[in-house]
């Protein structure tokens, strides 16, 4: 069995798949657990890079996003509810909360 953040792309192409059922709602199809969800912590914007483009994009802090993969340098990369795909500050993320 793969390691839930491996670096190989065919790891993060099932864990995206994953990820993406789950964020439309269908997790009845999904094998195990659910993936967790984390927000972009602050208020106003953050510029992250996105690495299919190779361009900074600004994304509204408060944004839910999933891990992918851990990056170098204390980075991470992260599928967006933008359907964004952006390398991120770990610090600039945190685990949601709900009530």
């Amino acid at each position: 069995m793969a390691k839930k953040y491996s670096n190989s792309v065919a790891d993060q192409k099932e864990l995206l798949k994953k990820i993406i059922k789950q964020a439309s709602g269908d997790i009845e199809n999904i094998d195990g657990d659910l993936e967790p969800e984390f927000i972009i912590v602050g208020k106003g914007v953050v510029y992250c890079l996105e690495p299919s483009s190779r361009t900074f994009i600004n994304l509204n802090r408060g944004t839910k996003v999933y891990i992918i993969s851990y990056c170098t340098n204390d980075k991470v990369l992260v599928y967006t509810y933008n359907n964004q795909i952006v390398e991120i500050d770990i610090k600039e993320i945190r685990l949601a909360e709900y009530d």
